[in-house]
């Protein structure tokens, strides 16, 4: 806010110019504070900062600067920021594939490698996210700001997400609308999954895997093959067979049905789904005639029945699934 001015005309320490000392008042911290300048000039500026670090405070969301720009934008524009526009993403996208082929910069390998080495560099990791540390000082802002380690916890942000989800899907979720394709994203995920060798896993079943290839050729495996709508571990080409590696908690096979089912922990209700699955898997495959073993981590586990596993794969007649 600009005060007046005191005193006659002095020289400028750097313009050597004649100018007057202009009391302001900082619109950020409201210290008082003298500029040598035209006053002229200085009054007819909207806004005074008596530093940068008040300036950048300013800028903040929901400050006094960024309110100004955002209403500007929004009586100039009809938008609250000039990067909403659509006119303006098209041109940027039409710049980045003209100059780089990519519609994003971080999608360039050279970019994507920069990142890597920063913060290999700065933190010891490839990732910002993966060091523990951000990690930390991220969640202690979340609480020190809205009381939940993580924004997606607020209630505010889980309705925001519906409100926007239905003002452009007509849906509470994309996956849940008209506009989804869940066959196009699984085929995309598995087809990911099978490049980054990121398939969901543990390391008895990458063991079994092992065994798998040296009784049968590599090429002959094929890991989360996809039927029905479902991932099943193994498929060995040659002899037509599925294989499901279970593990026995997960799976249910450790305790009665009948406890899981009292849902006396969380957990127990995807435990209770997963067995209801199996049994559902077992009946599809035996309606279709498909031939579907079953191996249980507890038992690989045990190495003298490993040999009993490799003959119920070898025998394994197409309406005889072991469940």
């Amino acid at each position: 806010m600009y005060i007046g001015f005191i005193g006659n005309l002095d020289t400028d320490h750097f313009s050597r110019r004649k100018c007057r000392r202009n009391i302001c008042a900082c619109d950020a911290c409201q210290r008082w504070f003298c500029i040598n300048a035209g006053s002229d000039r200085i009054a007819k500026k909207r806004f005074h900062f008596c530093s940068r670090a008040c300036q950048a405070i300013a800028h903040k969301k929901d400050s006094i600067l960024e309110l100004a720009i955002r209403n500007s934008c929004k009586d100039i524009h009809g938008v609250d920021y000039h990067v909403q526009l659509e006119s303006l993403k098209k041109k940027h996208t039409d710049d980045l594939l003209r100059l780089y082929g990519v519609i994003n910069i971080s999608q360039l390998e050279s970019v994507k490698e920069k990142k890597r080495r920063t913060c290999l560099e700065h933190l010891g990791v490839e990732s910002t996210f993966a060091s523990s540390v951000v990690r930390e000082k991220s969640k202690q802002t979340c609480i020190s700001r809205y009381g939940v380690d993580h924004p997606m916890m607020l209630q505010s942000t889980k309705d925001k997400i519906k409100q926007t989800n239905f003002e452009r899907y007509d849906a509470k979720s994309f996956q849940s609308s008209k506009y989804c394709d869940h066959e196009a994203i699984v085929t995309k995920q598995r087809a990911t999954m099978k490049k980054n060798n990121s398939y969901a896993k543990s390391k008895p079943e990458d063991r079994f895997y092992e065994i798998l290839c040296l009784i049968f050729d590599q090429n002959d495996i094929e890991r989360k093959k996809r039927i029905n709508k479902w991932h099943i571990d193994f498929y060995i080409k040659s002899i037509e067979t599925y294989i499901q590696f279970d593990g026995v908690y997960w799976h249910g096979l450790n305790r009665p049905i009948e406890q899981i089912r009292e849902h006396k922990q969380k957990r127990d209700i995807k435990i209770s789904h997963c067995y209801d699955n199996d049994i559902k898997q077992n009946q599809w495959f035996v309606a279709n005639n498909l031939k579907l073993v079953r191996i249980t981590d507890a038992e690989f586990k045990n190495k003298s029945k490993h040999q009993e596993i490799i003959d119920r794969i070898m025998n394994c007649n197409k309406r005889d699934n072991n469940t």
